[in-house]
């Protein structure tokens, strides 16, 4: 009888770990469904605007005079280009979630990379009238902030930060790296309103955007931070975003050596 017990407690330990992962696996579907269907709203509500705008001018293209159609077409072209720019995000995102885009390691310098993009986006900021401030603890005579990375993810990483900074700053705009013996991290703080918590809770998700932009000056899909955010998590790198001493900072600190 003894086998009997035993095996009956196998057995009904058996079925509490398979109704375990069995309800697990439910909660995950509901949630994955649950996501596609915010997406699905999402990608709506964004491709609406520019197709409407599009659709419009097209319509009333006949009447137009030539002056009028060069401002149109251009006006058409941005419309398309956000368009193209949100497919290209939304298909990067898709890979980046389903952890399949294939990481190529090499080393990066975290500075030099910022201090190009800061360069390729200085026209948007001389345009708002921004000052940039890049700040870097030194270790002895190097410069240099080198990590095992994957060259363009960490770049479109780290200009999603600074693209969003700039949308969003009044004047200022500060970028801290530091480093130890393991790590190096990025810190960006920008001095536009204050985000509350919800909406510190809500900067991650899909299409979340705080108020409108002029697309002309810096496009957006409203996928930016969404797709930095599995950036890091495929680089097995800490983020966040808070609003401590009054400015809204968002930051990630990635570790030296490729962390597999």
């Amino acid at each position: 009888w003894m086998i009997y017990v035993i095996l009956f407690i196998f057995t009904l330990i058996s079925l509490v770990i398979i109704s375990v992962l069995v309800n697990k696996a439910y909660k995950q579907q509901l949630e994955n469904e649950t996501n596609r269907r915010e997406l699905t709203r999402g990608i709506a509500h964004e491709l609406k605007t520019p197709l409407a705008i599009t659709k419009g001018y097209i319509e009333n293209w006949q009447y137009l005079d030539e002056k009028e159609k060069d401002e149109t077409k251009e006006t058409i072209i941005d419309e398309i280009d956000h368009m193209n720019r949100m497919v290209t995000d939304l298909l990067e995102l898709s890979h980046l979630e389903a952890k399949n885009k294939e990481i190529h390691w090499e080393e990066v310098d975290i500075l030099a990379l910022t201090q190009s993009i800061i360069q390729r986006l200085n026209p948007i900021i001389k345009e708002r009238e921004l000052n940039v401030t890049v700040l870097s603890e030194e270790s002895g005579n190097s410069e240099k902030f080198i990590v095992e990375a994957d060259l363009e993810m960490i770049r479109t990483a780290i200009a999603n930060y600074v693209s969003n900074a700039v949308k969003y700053a009044d004047k200022e705009i500060t970028i801290r790296l530091s480093k130890n013996s393991k790590t190096i991290t990025f810190v960006i703080e920008n001095d536009g309103e204050v985000m509350d918590k919800k909406k510190i809770e809500r900067v991650w998700d899909d299409f979340y955007k705080d108020s409108e932009y002029n697309r002309s000056s810096i496009g957006s899909s409203g996928l930016g931070l969404a797709i930095a955010k599995n950036i890091f998590i495929l680089h097995k790198a800490k983020y966040g975003c808070n609003n401590d001493g009054g400015k809204n900072r968002f930051m990630f600190e990635i570790s030296k050596k490729r962390n597999d």
